[in-house]
């Protein structure tokens, strides 16, 4: 319920809005990206998810999903499945992500950075 409660400054500031740093909100992110990945951890360990993928991967996929986009019709169902696409994509592969793995750390002192 916390999530929930907390839902403005976990997702909104990843769309732009300034990022509250209160030292409950701070908490409850990085709680929630702990939470997170330990479940990859107990993922990877089963090959059942890919090794290069992070918690923050997973945070700003879902931040993205969750963004409207006015111009596609049917919104909602177009989301639904890209977020089938990307679990389908955190299956074990051989192929490597591109780029550097942003961390919750990163994040977070980017939005410092800009407040």
């Amino acid at each position: 319920m916390g999530t929930i409660s907390h839902r403005d400054v976990l997702v909104l500031p990843l769309h732009g809005a300034p990022a509250v740093a209160s030292e409950a909100d701070l908490q409850t992110r990085h709680a929630i990206s702990a939470v997170l990945d330990e479940l990859l951890r107990d993922g990877q360990a089963r090959d059942r998810i890919r090794t290069d993928v992070n918690s923050t991967d997973i945070i700003v996929a879902g931040a993205l999903l969750a963004q409207s986009l006015s111009n596609l019709p049917e919104h909602e169902a177009l989301a639904r499945r890209c977020a089938q696409i990307f679990i389908d994509g955190l299956r074990p592969t051989r192929t490597r992500l591109t780029g550097e793995q942003v961390t919750r750390q990163h994040l977070e002192d980017a939005w410092k950075e800009r407040s």
